[in-house]
């Protein structure tokens, strides 16, 4: 960022004006512009004979097999057989015989100005792209008719090695880089990719990867066995970083200074998967993943302010975990006659450990500050079975559905201590649980109809039923510690148990008969019961309450696409949805042993909620003249929720005096309400064969308010975040490629808090400028090299996030043959 520019929130309405001159979009949908025809910007074919095994084969080996062979074609496109390039991919056929110039294969490696960019193939960075010379070539194998392509076109083996070497830091703190790009930094280096192929023409196939940098590892490989099925292991590593929240705005005590740590995670998995697909056999799947996390994450804690005002503050918190995880999964699919069946088991197993540590003002005992260590551990087992089938019932009708079931058992401790920071006296409590049972079960079935009965209609539709049940029950104790080691013991047992119906329907109806356009109307209803029951009969505050919830939500969806004018495309959208909840409070009491009292307490005294929200979306796609292709969205969302109570009661704290309607006089009130707007424009420009330029940019309006704004600490959150990104391309020969690239973004979305407290929100801007050049210097070795500066100011943490970084990373690409 330059020093002395103030990029203030008024900058963004003066950037999005600028970006609205000329803003693109450069998207698929809708591509307007002539089909490929007669070629006159394609290389001109080769005049000679081509020999398939020293003209061909050496192209499709190093640019197209390692997505389009036999191992997971993408978009069903297989290269590697004559069959498979004639019969073409899920687009279509590819190749015209003896037609080159009308093939979309040729378009494609040609990199033709007269189709998407998305479909120009090698992708960038996957593999070298196709010289005219070579797209030379493959015009001329197809006039002349594929000639040498009668069987497997895939080599006997491929190697492909990516090392990577580089080094990211500068100035500020390391944390706030190291979330922002997900790296270390420091030196960073290794094998940033792997892939060794090995496809004979006959016999088992296998694909291994491997990636192994500073703090990622991957190892995955890939077995294949002509008409028997596959086998897939593998195991990753890598470590996620996570923002620093700051430190304790108290003196040192004991664990204070865990938050200055970096929050960081190691994140982990290996998989085992075996496939049984013989022809006519049922596909068999099973397969066995472990998974584990194990890190600290920096979070922010809520607490009570120190002069007992009602208003709430912030204050730096962490949390640890250990979780490890092993799933076992069985699927099986069959075709039987006209049903397709699918049956899929999983079962989960899961151990965990956390740990969260935050500070906490405890009025009214003199403003102390203590310490809260919250200690949770958890073992569970999850078991779900889902059934699927699709039968096609008439030439215009098809029906699909399913059922699964899923059940969930564990077993929970928690322990909460809290420690004083300061000498202030005080009285120290505890909270225990050592036995906490959770059980939870659930049944989910639907079935779905899509129907065409007449041309140009479309017309699905759905009912879903789901019931599920949650069970728990645990010993607690809520003590206080009157004098040290004297501790007042309160213990209790808890039970809650609550059984929920949902009943859904959806219907959507399209109509295309309109010439190039789409029209289309989709909704869905829902009603909803809940029943709850919770009982607390001793410890500090016993309670028993028993309530019941009916609920009704509605969505509908109004919407149109269409390409009708030439280079246009256009969409809008209008989606609606409410929802609404009533409450039944059937008993809210506080046994004794001298009788049951009513009990004021949460949330008995709601009677109803109520939410809507409005949503507004438009596209437009337009491409003026064959270089440029723009495009604008425009999204407008609002939402409202309001919630309606009872009259609280409450005593006053002088007098004692019973006094209706203390804590609420019973009314309808905001819960919250939002204001969005979001624009996104965008820009592609190629002037020139060896030139393009890419822009976009970004901005998003919020307004957020709840019932808590009045407060002094809370004030309603508001502000804007704009993004701009610039990117052009030079391809300075047929072997080197130069790109700049700019972004510049800003937020100024937050809400400012009292002078003690940690500013929340998103208030932050930053510039990233890079370069970067990649030379192939001959088929099997290529060079990239990519240097950046990043500048990311945060000025509501008064400089202590402040980061200017140099980022800068090199590539050698290795090939073999």
């Amino acid at each position: 960022m330059v020093r002395g520019v103030d990029f203030a929130p008024a900058h963004c309405t003066v950037v999005a004006t600028v970006l609205l001159v000329g803003v693109a979009y450069l998207a698929d949908a809708g591509e307007p512009g002539p089909a490929p025809g007669q070629g006159s910007m394609l290389p001109p074919p080769a005049s000679r004979p081509v020999d398939f095994q020293t003209d061909i084969r050496p192209i499709l080996d190093r640019s197209c097999l390692r997505c389009h062979g036999p191992e997971r074609p993408k978009g069903g496109l297989r290269l590697d057989t004559r069959d498979g390039i004639l019969a073409g991919g899920d687009g279509g056929p590819v190749v015209v015989l003896s037609n080159s110039a009308a093939s979309r294969l040729i378009h494609a490696v040609a990199r033709s100005p007269e189709i998407s960019e998305d479909l120009w193939m090698p992708p960038e960075g996957r593999a070298p792209a196709l010289t005219p010379e070579e797209v030379g070539l493959l015009r001329a194998w197809i006039d002349q008719g594929l000639p040498g392509s009668g069987g497997p076109l895939a080599s006997a083996d491929r190697v492909e090695v990516t090392l990577g070497f580089g080094w990211n830091g500068g100035s500020g703190p390391g944390s706030v880089f190291r979330a922002r790009w997900q790296q270390p930094d420091g030196w960073n280096g290794g094998v940033e990719e792997l892939v060794w192929t090995h496809e004979p023409s006959q016999g088992p196939r296998f694909t291994l990867w491997a990636r192994a940098l500073r703090e990622e590892t991957l190892l995955q490989m890939d077995w294949l066995l002509p008409d028997w099925g596959r086998a897939q292991f593998g195991a990753s590593e890598y470590r996620w970083y996570g923002l620093d929240r700051g430190h304790w705005p108290v003196g040192p005590g004991v664990g204070v200074g865990l938050l200055d740590t970096a929050p960081q995670m190691d994140i982990g998995r290996a998989w085992v998967i075996f496939d049984l697909d013989r022809p006519r056999w049922p596909l068999l799947r099973l397969g066995y993943e472990h998974e584990y996390r194990d890190g600290t994450r920096a979070l922010d804690g809520g607490s009570a302010a120190p002069d007992g005002s009602s208003g709430r503050l912030l204050w730096p918190s962490y949390a640890a975990l250990d979780e490890e995880s092993h799933t076992l999964q069985f699927r099986v699919q069959h075709q039987v006659g006209e049903w397709w069946l699918e049956d899929e088991i999983r079962l989960r197993w899961t151990d965990r450990q956390a740990l969260r540590t935050n500070a906490l003002f405890n009025p009214p005992e003199s403003g102390a500050r203590f310490l809260t260590r919250v200690q949770k551990s958890q073992r569970d087992f999850q078991a779900a079975n889902a059934f699927r089938f699709d039968r096609p019932i008439r030439p215009w009708l098809r029906a699909t559905g399913g059922y699964l079931y899923s059940r969930y058992d564990g077993d929970a401790a928690v322990a909460l201590d809290e420690a004083p920071l300061n000498p202030a006296p005080a009285v120290a409590r505890r909270w225990r649980s050592p036995s906490i049972t959770l059980e939870h079960s659930a049944h989910v079935g639907n079935v779905n109809l899509v129907a065409g009965p007449q041309a140009g209609w479309t017309v699905v539709t759905g009912v879903q039923t789901e019931w599920t049940r949650h069970q728990g029950l645990g010993r607690a104790s809520f003590d206080y510690e009157l004098a040290p080691e004297d501790w007042f013991v309160q213990p209790t047992l808890q039970e809650s148990a609550r059984d929920r119906f949902v009943l859904g329907e959806r219907v959507r109806l399209q109509w295309d008969r309109l010439p190039r356009t789409i029209l289309y109307a989709e909704g869905a209803a829902e009603q909803n019961t809940t029943e709850l029951f919770e009982d607390q009969p001793g410890g500090d505050g016993p309670f028993r309450r028993d309530t019941a919830a009916d609920g009704r939500a509605w969505d509908a969806r109004l919407g149109l696409e269409t390409t009708l004018l030439n280079r246009f495309s256009f969409g809008a959208s209008y989606r609606w949805r409410l929802r609404h909840t009533d409450f039944e409070h059937r008993a809210d009491l506080i046994p004794t042993e001298f009788g049951d009292f009513p009990n004021p307490g949460y949330s008995a005294f709601i009677r109803e909620r109520r939410s809507r929200t409005d949503q507004v979306e438009v596209r437009l796609t337009w491409q003026p003249a064959l270089p440029w292709r723009t495009a604008f969205l425009y999204r407008h969302l609002t939402s409202r929720s309001e919630t309606a109570t009872d009259a609280l009661d409450g005593f006053d704290p002088v007098t004692f005096e019973p006094v209706p309607g203390y804590y609420t006089p019973g009314s309808r009130i905001l819960g919250a309400e939002a204001d969005v707007h979001a624009w996104t424009l965008q820009l592609a420009w190629r002037p020139a064969r060896r030139w393009s330029f890419h822009w976009q940019g970004t901005m998003e309006d919020h307004h957020l308010r709840s019932a808590l704004d009045d407060e002094a600490t809370l004030p309603a959150w508001a502000g804007r975040t704009c993004r701009m990104r610039w990117l052009g391309r030079w391809s300075v020969d047929d072997r080197t490629d130069a790109e700049l690239q700019y972004e510049w973004g800003m937020s100024d979305f937050h809400r400012d808090t009292a002078a003690t407290v940690l500013p929340t929100g998103l208030f932050w801007r930053e510039h990233l400028i890079a370069v970067g050049m990649r030379r192939r210097f001959t088929d099997r070795l290529t060079v990239a090299l990519r240097y950046g500066i990043w500048r990311y100011d945060e000025p509501g943490s008064g400089g202590a996030n402040d980061v200017f970084a140099h980022l800068a990373w090199m590539s050698l690409g290795l090939r073999w043959p």
